[in-house]
């Protein structure tokens, strides 16, 4: 017996979400690289100090990806909770 049951072609909503604070140097390979299954990408910019923003925003070209800004940095912690939280207001079913 099987807890969960989809149709066939009914996939799930998986969001990914990117904590960032000064990380302009892996940023850009790390947003390409997420395959094309994932629904969606939350890259919250931590008060970054470096670019990190910037490099960010040339991505948005790929319609998957929004953007959190925080104008304070929360730390690892506080970022992801604010990635997920928007996520999941906006559909997502599964957030990694």
């Amino acid at each position: 017996m099987t807890p969960f049951k989809r149709s066939a072609g009914d996939e799930p909503s998986v969001w990914v979400v990117l904590p960032c604070y000064n990380v302009s140097q892996h940023i850009r390979k790390v947003v390409t690289s997420i395959p094309s299954n994932i629904s969606g990408i939350v890259a919250i910019n931590d008060a970054s100090q470096d670019g990190t923003l910037d490099i960010l925003q040339e991505l948005q070209s790929d319609s998957r990806l929004h953007i959190l800004d925080n104008e304070f940095n929360l730390g690892v912690g506080g970022a992801t909770k604010r990635g997920f939280e928007y996520a999941f207001s906006n559909g997502a079913q599964i957030v990694v």
